[in-house]
C-alpha cells in the first residue's frame, strides 16, 4: 500500500504552531473571533465531519448550513474572520 500524501499538512501544521503560539483564554479569544465554542457547546450546536488539524467540519443542526471552525490547543473552537473559509456557506465570516 502506498501512503496518502496530504499536501495542506505543512500549512495546516504552521497554522496549528501559530495558534498554539498565541494561546489565550475564552475572554481573550471571544474578544479576538467573536463567539467561542467548547466541546460540549460544539456538540450541542453542530454535528462535526471531518477533522484536519486545526480545522473542523462541521454541519450546523440548526439550518444544516456547513462550514468550518478552528480548534485551538485548548480545546476551544472559533471561527476565523479573515480567513479563507473551507466553506462558502457563510459560517465563517
Amino acid at each position: 500500500m502506498h501512503a496518502m500524501t496530504d499536501p495542506t499538512e505543512l500549512t495546516r501544521q504552521g497554522l496549528v504552531a501559530e495558534l498554539n503560539s498565541k494561546a489565550a483564554d475564552r475572554t481573550v479569544l471571544e474578544a479576538h473571533y467573536g463567539k467561542v465554542w467548547g466541546t460540549t457547546e460544539l456538540a450541542i450546536e453542530f454535528e462535526v465531519s471531518a477533522f484536519a488539524a486545526p480545522y473542523v467540519i462541521v454541519k450546523q443542526k440548526s439550518d444544516n448550513k456547513v462550514g468550518s471552525h478552528v480548534s485551538a490547543s485548548s480545546s476551544l473552537l472559533f471561527r476565523l474572520r479573515g480567513r479563507q473559509s473551507l466553506s462558502s456557506s457563510g459560517l465563517i465570516s
